[in-house]
């Protein structure tokens, strides 16, 4: 199966898409945990 240059590159666009769609809630949580815990500490 031969790809060419441009949708190789479309993939690789959504991948980093859906990559960033699945990381970004996770990093907020993350963010927002810490914020919390330094809210709650100080």
């Amino acid at each position: 199966m031969f790809l060419t240059p441009e949708e190789v590159h479309k993939k690789k666009q959504r991948k980093k898409f859906m990559m960033t769609f699945i990381l970004f809630p996770l990093i907020a949580v993350a963010v927002g945990a810490i914020v919390a815990f330094l809210g709650n500490t100080l």
